[in-house]
């Protein structure tokens, strides 16, 4: 069976790994029976929303970041549009500081004017933070 839910059970799969939390306790710390915490580990059913603040604090996980990935897994679901390759960056983003993130998306133009092979400098506004660093 397809995984339908694949951001949010592969990140609660990391946190128990992490900290050694078996289905079994999973189930027993947040009121899921043992079939629906199985379910949502393996992405074949969603996390109900008035149990994820349990299943955050009981792993040690930031319930937004969880939130995030369940909204991705909807779009996915309904659209299955959300591109694999997006998994990691949108699992990390939340750990970023803000200057990392302007980074990061700064390395991606660069990237992906490499790729287009297109030289931008005729293009650099004057103020952007991108061609500051490194150029």
């Amino acid at each position: 069976m397809k995984r339908n839910y694949e951001f949010t059970s592969q990140r609660i799969r990391e946190a128990m790994t992490a900290k050694n939390i078996s289905i079994r306790d999973l189930a027993r710390h947040t009121q899921l029976s043992y079939e629906n915490a199985r379910f949502i580990i393996h992405g074949k059913r969603r996390l109900p929303e008035p149990i994820t603040r349990l299943v955050c604090e009981y792993l040690g996980v930031e319930q937004e970041e969880i939130e995030r990935l369940r909204s991705f897994d909807e779009v996915n679901h309904h659209v299955s549009c959300v591109p694999p390759s997006f998994t990691p960056m949108e699992r990390f983003w939340s750990a970023l500081s803000e200057e990392h993130r302007q980074d990061l998306v700064c390395l991606a133009r660069r990237w992906a004017a490499q790729d287009r092979t297109v030289k931008r400098t005729d293009e650099r506004p004057e103020d952007d933070k991108c061609y500051a660093v490194g150029s």
